[in-house]
């Protein structure tokens, strides 16, 4: 089983977290944590760079983060030139780690957000959304 399932990607399938794609497919959002030194990484690695150990453990992340900052993308990998210009924003999750994905114009600094992850036909995007507009859209 291969990122390709997923669309755009940045990773090889002979990747050592390919589980990150069994997560995916769930909608679930997950890290990988060393069994050493206790660092916390997502996206996932299997080498940790803190202390150079190969063990490591799958855990499950909260979707709920924080917007630390963004920018325009206006130059992008040819997988995302068509998009251009969009929003990118790192958002730091609740267990720390920081994580990428395109934002709506309307999200402001420090707002709490939710990473999603959207199942698509032709693979899996993943976003960084506003808490209370995804509220909103369950009410309805």
């Amino acid at each position: 089983m291969g990122f390709e399932k997923f669309g755009k990607h940045g990773y090889v399938s002979q990747a050592k977290v390919a589980p990150i794609v069994d997560y995916l497919k769930k909608g679930e959002l997950a890290g990988t944590k060393c069994l050493e030194c206790g660092a916390l990484y997502f996206p996932p690695k299997a080498d940790c760079p803190k202390c150079r150990s190969t063990k490591f453990d799958w855990v499950p992340l909260n979707e709920n983060c924080k917007l630390i900052t963004f920018t325009e993308v206006f130059f992008a990998p040819p997988e995302f030139q068509k998009e251009t210009p969009y929003l990118l924003g790192l958002a730091e999750l609740e267990e720390g780690p920081r994580v990428f994905a395109p934002i709506d114009s309307r999200i402001a600094y420090g707002v709490c957000l939710l990473v999603v992850i959207l199942l698509l036909p032709g693979g899996v995007s993943a976003g960084l959304l506003n808490i209370y507009r995804r509220l909103l859209s369950h009410r309805r």
